[in-house]
């Protein structure tokens, strides 16, 4: 599934949908309902996926914002202490 069209700016819900279902494996498809459920799973898996990725990535920022300002604080104190 070609998930690169929701980056444009430009995209739109309707003309995804009737092209998706327009396309070779919808066709092959014995069902639309079977189709459109595959597709919502897909989807869903796609969005667990990206969210997950999400929160380990601001799991990292959080832990590196913690380390660099207690750095900082202690480049502070180094300082003074010059």
């Amino acid at each position: 599934m070609d998930i690169s069209k929701f980056n444009d700016a430009n995209f739109d819900v309707k003309d995804w949908i009737n092209t998706t279902f327009k396309s070779s494996e919808a066709e092959k498809s014995d069902s639309k309902d079977r189709y459109a459920t595959t597709l919502v799973n897909k989807l869903q898996y796609i969005i667990k996926e990206a969210n997950r990725a999400l929160e380990d990535s601001s799991n990292q920022v959080v832990t590196n914002v913690s380390r660099v300002l207690r750095d900082v604080e202690t480049v502070k104190q180094e300082a003074i202490l010059l």
